[in-house]
């Protein structure tokens, strides 16, 4: 048996991108973040059977304030710090939004997203 927990629509700012520009002023990302983990007894009834997504949390802000010139490093690093974290962690997704992308005459956001198995690790 397997549960998930989602953080949904996060809302940081960070320094991710190669151009000087973002480097210097940053960006606002929407992140959303499904974690597949294998409880530790069901029904879940205490926070240590399940993945604190408050920790998930810390550890996505921590990973946001390391200016990462690509957001694929990024979302694999993020992956790779929950399943170090939480051994009941089985897939992770994770979904990283630029919202003001430095593309010339562009209107809208781009994004990237990755899905990983704790076997990938």
């Amino acid at each position: 048996m397997t549960q998930t927990i989602h953080l949904v629509d996060i809302l940081l700012h960070g320094y991710h991108g190669l151009f000087k520009e973002e480097k210097l002023v940053g960006n606002t990302f929407k992140i959303n973040v499904t974690v597949v983990y294998t409880p530790a007894h069901f029904p879940i009834t205490n926070l240590s059977d399940t993945i604190d997504y408050g920790a998930v949390f810390q550890i996505l802000k921590s990973q946001m304030q390391v200016a990462t010139p690509l957001l694929e490093t990024l979302a694999a690093n993020f992956c790779t710090s929950v399943f170090e974290k939480f051994t009941t962690a089985q897939e992770i997704s994770i979904h990283i939004q630029k919202m003001v992308p430095p593309i010339s005459g562009m209107v809208g956001s781009v994004a990237v997203g990755l899905t990983m198995n704790r076997k990938d690790v």
